[in-house]
């Protein structure tokens, strides 16, 4: 039997506070990220990887902490264009799974309601922030769970597609340690 993960990232123009907030306030994506793996056999199936052209220019913040500019994106596509791919990341496997997960499906909700649509999430949804806690007691960062897990850095941290590959080497750990 196979269990099909599609572990994901987003990087985005800011971070989103609450839905509450005005549209022209609202972060943009910039850069998804995604690889479905069947976790039993630990086989990728099939990866994704974009820089998405916002709306609004990119925060310095931002800038500051993916190193994506808006000359990086200029020429990209709109998140519009990259629907088809998006769903066929997320919808079509058993489970999602991210890193502060609440953030990026929120990111990936704001996105599709821009566009007039819904993603329609698989029902096992795992965020691996929260489903460590109890290491440590505490929320720890993607580049501490992975020293934590692998007993090294990574390098390229806070860029979606390094990102992952770092959280599908902390995911094939904690699947044979019964996390998740």
């Amino acid at each position: 039997m196979t269990f099909i993960i599609s572990i994901y990232d987003t990087e985005t123009t800011g971070l989103h506070s609450s839905r509450l907030i005005e549209e022209k306030h609202k972060p943009e994506l910039i850069e998804f990220s995604a690889v479905k793996i069947d976790i039993d056999t630990k086989t990728r199936i099939k990866e994704y990887d974009f820089l998405v052209k916002p709306v609004r220019p990119i925060s310095a913040e931002s800038v500051k902490i993916t190193g994506i500019t808006d000359d990086m994106v200029k020429d990209c596509s709109p998140f519009a264009n990259h629907v088809s791919e998006i769903r066929d990341a997320l919808e079509n496997c058993d489970a999602v799974l991210a890193h502060n997960l609440s953030f990026d499906m929120e990111m990936i909700d704001t996105e599709f309601e821009r566009c007039g649509m819904k993603l329609k999430w698989p029902d096992r949804k795992i965020c691996t922030v929260e489903e460590t806690i109890c290491m440590k007691g505490y929320r720890m960062s993607l580049s501490d769970l992975h020293k934590e897990l692998c007993g090294m850095s990574f390098e390229g941290a806070h860029r979606a597609m390094q990102d992952v590959n770092a959280l599908v080497r902390c995911v094939e750990i904690l699947f044979e340690r019964g996390f998740i």
